[in-house]
């Protein structure tokens, strides 16, 4: 090396001897990051969670909020930052992490077991908690029929659990207590086919009344039939009766009529009361509170006509469902009156020039009907938002005409499926499926929706709510 070189390097290294000598002292402690120091009491400089957050990591805490510790010699202790997937339940904003449920399970809601899981989000997927009734190595996909109150201040589910391969039904009795903690269910199995309940009411004796559909049912008929029953709270049955044809009846809704008599409503595919006008007819049956058979009403179109939902104000019958064009192109909704004895009082097809159908349906003490359901096109005065459907309100009064259309929906998939009234009459509160993701607290797949409207059709609320995967109310 040159002297020329080697003087070059002594004066660099000068150089940088004398800018080291100009670092403030570390003083660690003074509550001022200085140096080297990556903290120092509270004063953790641009430092915060987030830059200790694993790659891919998605975080449950803001990242505005400090959580770093500083320790004795100013060096960070990130311990604190919890975030989604270190199997650790952050309380404020996960209810699982990974592996660790949080000391949750399937039995808090079912008796029956399951898979509880702990999504991406860190969130419990309690849709995964279901019956494992055991059709080879297929277990049942349950849901929720129906529910009503309980004398106690409880509840009672009606709960329908399916298999596709061998198709089977089975239905069960699900109580709840005022909290919604799960408490005891029973088995609805009177017959040794396959039974799908229907619907499901508490009378005044706080037994349980059943309808469903059922197959394999009475020595003389074939196919499927209609199942009505009574349980004790403790499952045992008082009665039950077997109502159809060599056709196949379904049943589709029940509910008290006047003087407590038991309306179910469906449909046949054949002549089980009268006969048949072609396709599907409407179907209505009324029992009396001990089941005795008071009367069968069948009608129709030519084309496929089916009951969905049947109401009462006590002194007529009002029912809801669709009727389809015999080439099969439109299906318009269908509502109709019927007099205590059966008698047709009037009915009405409603909807646009696509498919359209009612799927529950409520009457006041004012002579109000109102029916939800879903339609595929643009009702008078409002525009289709698209998707597969839209929620839709009607109003009738009580001698038919209309009084009110209203129509909801986004871009996706919206219906609605039930609907009741408040105790004045003023609101009406809807519920179904809402196909719009990442929406008012819904989390995408499909999410139960709760709709709220006026008497005239205003809208008050629209709110969503669900896991990643579906869910229908």
């Amino acid at each position: 090396m040159s002297k020329v070189a080697s003087l070059l390097c002594l004066m660099a290294l000068a150089a940088v001897i004398s800018a080291c000598d100009d670092v403030p002292e570390n003083r660690c402690g003074n509550g001022v990051v200085e140096g080297y120091e990556e903290c120092d009491g509270d004063d953790f400089y641009y430092l915060s969670c987030y830059h200790f957050l694993p790659e891919g990591a998605y975080s449950t805490w803001s990242t505005g909020e400090q959580r770093l510790r500083c320790n004795p010699d100013c060096t960070v202790d990130p311990s604190d930052c919890l975030y989604c997937g270190d199997g650790r339940v952050d309380e404020e904003f996960e209810t699982c992490d990974s592996q660790n449920l949080g000391g949750h399970s399937c039995e808090e809601v079912w008796d029956g077991g399951g898979g509880l899981k702990c999504n991406f989000m860190c969130q419990l997927e309690w849709n995964e908690c279901r019956t494992q009734w055991t059709a080879g190595d297929d277990p049942r996909e349950s849901r929720i029929v129906q529910v009503t109150a309980l004398p106690d201040g409880g509840y009672g589910a009606l709960s329908v659990s399916m298999t596709s391969e061998p198709p089977t039904a089975t239905t069960r009795i699900l109580i709840f207590n005022e909290d919604l903690q799960f408490v005891n269910s029973f088995g609805v199995s009177p017959l040794p086919g396959n039974v799908k309940g229907a619907g499901l009411i508490v009378d005044g004796s706080g037994n349980f009344v059943v309808a469903a559909t059922c197959s394999q049912g009475s020595g003389s008929t074939t196919g499927t039939d209609i199942w009505v029953g009574s349980l004790t709270p403790q499952g045992a049955t008082l009665w039950d009766r077997v109502i159809g044809g060599e056709a196949d009846e379904t049943a589709t809704h029940l509910a008290v009529g006047p003087q407590n008599t038991l309306l179910v409503s469906g449909y046949t595919d054949g002549d089980t009361a009268s006969a048949s006008s072609g396709g599907s007819d409407c179907l209505l049956l009324r029992l009396s509170a001990d089941g005795t058979v008071l009367g069968q009403e069948q009608w129709g179109f030519p084309g496929d006509d089916r009951l969905r939902s049947v109401t009462s104000d006590g002194t007529a019958l009002y029912v809801t469902g669709s009727s389809r064009s015999v080439d099969g192109l439109f299906t318009s909704g269908y509502v109709a009156s019927l007099s205590r004895d059966g008698t047709l009082l009037w009915d009405d097809c409603w909807g646009t020039d696509s498919i359209d159908w009612g799927w529950d349906i409520a009457a006041d003490l004012r002579g109000n009907i109102y029916i939800t359901g879903t339609t595929m096109g643009a009702m008078e005065g409002f525009t289709y938002a698209g998707g597969f459907g839209d929620v839709v309100l009607l109003s009738f009064t009580d001698s038919g005409a209309r009084r009110m259309v209203h129509q909801y929906g986004t871009m996706a998939d919206d219906e609605g499926r039930g609907l009741c009234l408040s105790a004045s009459g003023a609101d009406i509160h809807i519920t179904g499926y809402y196909g719009e993701p990442l929406q008012n607290n819904g989390l995408g797949g499909g999410n139960i929706l709760h709709h709220w409207v006026t008497a005239d059709g205003t809208e008050v609320k629209t709110t969503s709510w669900g896991t990643l995967m579906y869910e229908e109310g």
